[in-house]
């Protein structure tokens, strides 16, 4: 095959037997090996694409731009604006953290999969594989737009497998220990937050942004329209989790005496420290009116809560895992229980809760056999 001038590319045969093609840009020389049997006129098309991205300033690969600014820049555009503020957060957190102070100063056209493997191995070290399967994720989010842009050729995140996904233990509260909680809750300053959460298995972000006109009492039956996070200090109201989080729930009995007993409650608090009472028409407060914050919740009111009632110590997210789990086992078809809890399709909820299928299947072999005695 006949040598071309500078900067017009070449393609060679390899030993393989496949063609190869190849250009020199600033410095560097990008190659890409066509599959078997292609043919002459292929090579020659690909060539021309190499050295009109090339004159353009297109060709992947070939920018110096180092990974922190390139991840960091990342991050204040494209993140910060498809990104919810909590995942912002958490994104920033692992970049941060976990990734440019190990890789930061490898140019990012140079980042390869070696580079990929040895954070992998960094993050084995110092973190569980749930959060190192995560911190791939991120960077492999990073990354898919530098491919777009052409900045490049592949992700490099792809040719890594993250550890092997291992599911943790769900602890949800039988019957009888869900119960148990409610009545001894009951009198509680949030006995009502306790209530929804095991009767309607909203988040706790959900509960703690509803506000009094989200709730009809009369019809047995409240809104969900937003969730509270708290950021650096700083409260932030935003949508729901998902399309399908922004929900109207039914409400039990037991949960709507409860939530006439706060609204009660609340009452009395405004009037005594009426001064220092905060606009907000939030239903779950401090005595101030201020937004209850979430980890206060778990350590200082739950667990003690679960310590008197003699039940195990669990997260507060494991209420939402217990409603889900009593009205699956109660035979309540999947498609209602994902909607009542905001799942953004039914394979989540049947993909987390498959435990509870086994005894689900159970019950209906024995309806088919009853229904063919």
């Amino acid at each position: 095959m006949p040598r071309r001038t500078a900067g017009q590319g070449q393609i060679r045969l390899r030993a393989d037997g496949r063609l190869e093609v190849r250009v020199f840009a600033e410095g560097r020389r990008r190659t890409r090996a066509l599959p078997k049997g292609s043919s002459r006129q292929m090579a020659e098309r690909v060539r021309e694409q190499f050295v009109r991205e090339s004159r353009e300033g297109r060709l992947a690969g070939t920018s110096s731009e180092f990974l922190a600014a390139y991840l960091r820049r990342w991050l204040s555009t494209t993140a910060q604006r498809t990104l919810r503020p909590r995942s912002l957060e958490r994104y920033t957190g692992v970049i941060e953290r976990h990734v440019i102070p190990t890789a930061g100063d490898v140019r990012l056209s140079a980042f390869t999969e070696q580079h990929a493997a040895s954070l992998h191995a960094t993050w084995a070290r110092d973190v569980s594989s749930h959060t190192a399967r995560y911190h791939h994720a991120v960077l492999r989010s990073a990354f898919r737009e530098a491919v777009e842009r052409r900045v490049l050729e592949r992700n490099p995140m792809h040719g890594v497998h993250p550890p092997r996904r291992i599911r943790r233990a769900m602890q949800a509260l039988s019957p009888g220990e869900a119960r148990q909680l409610i009545e001894a809750a009951r009198g509680d300053d949030l006995e009502a937050l306790y209530v929804l959460a095991v009767t309607t298995g909203l988040r706790l972000g959900e509960l703690l942004a509803l506000q009094w006109r989200d709730v009809d009492v009369r019809h047995g039956r409240l809104s969900v329209q937003r969730t509270l996070v708290r950021l650096r200090g700083c409260w932030i109201v935003s949508e729901p989790k998902s399309l399908r989080s922004c929900r109207t729930v039914a409400l039990g009995e037991r949960a709507v005496v409860a939530l006439e007993a706060r609204r009660i409650r609340q009452a009395a608090g405004n009037a005594q420290a009426a001064p220092e009472w905060g606009a907000g028409d939030l239903i779950f407060t401090d005595g101030t009116g201020r937004p209850l914050i979430g980890a206060h919740i778990t350590e200082r009111c739950l667990k003690p809560l679960l310590t008197r009632a003699g039940l195990p110590r669990i997260r507060f997210h494991d209420l939402r895992h217990t409603a889900a789990t009593l009205l699956l086992s109660e035979g309540v078809h999947p498609k209602i229980v994902s909607e009542l809890l905001g799942h953004s399709s039914i394979e989540l909820t049947l993909d987390t809760y498959s435990h509870v299928l086994p005894d689900m299947q159970a019950r209906v072999a024995q309806a088919m056999d009853d229904v063919l005695r």
